[in-house]
């Protein structure tokens, strides 16, 4: 990615691989473009998301439903991620983002040079990912849903 572009890349939080990619990025000498936040808290992920990302990437190899990516689509964010556990139910490939093969980081650079070449496709994206949060995953939604189910149980 950076051979064709001039950018940043964010990774947050802090776990047991943070200071094997700080060498990482080192030995390879992208540690300029290279930024290790540590921790970030809840209340400023939004904030973060919104104004700092343009894209969204999740390399997981084992996930459930993940809520960095929903907090991703929920700030319009197109997603580059692992097609991996729940993934698959809320990144819908091509529309909101783009679903890789976990390790292959050749596909998931790819996808990130597609949406950085095509702008305006991934602001399309972003959108969709931020309508399907608005539509299908936010918590009214959810429970009017889980309340129709129990009605339905009841009265059977």
């Amino acid at each position: 990615v950076l051979k064709k572009f001039d950018a940043t890349f964010i990774v947050g939080g802090h776990g047991p691989l943070t200071s094997t990619l700080k060498r990482l990025a080192k030995k390879l000498k992208i540690d300029k473009n290279v930024i290790f936040t540590g921790l970030i808290h809840n209340l400023d992920m939004p904030a973060v998301l919104y104004n700092t990302a343009d894209i969204c990437v999740s390399t997981s190899l084992v996930e459930q439903l993940p809520t960095y990516i929903m907090e991703c689509m929920a700030a319009g964010k197109p997603v580059v991620a692992s097609s991996v556990g729940g993934i698959p139910e809320i990144v819908k490939d091509g529309v909101n983002g783009y679903l890789v093969p976990p390790c292959d980081y050749k596909e998931t650079a790819r996808r990130i040079m597609d949406l950085l070449n095509e702008p305006e496709k991934a602001r399309r994206m972003g959108r969709a990912g931020r309508k399907m949060v608005e539509q299908k995953l936010n918590m009214e939604v959810l429970i009017n849903k889980l309340m129709r189910i129990y009605e339905a149980i009841c009265t059977t």
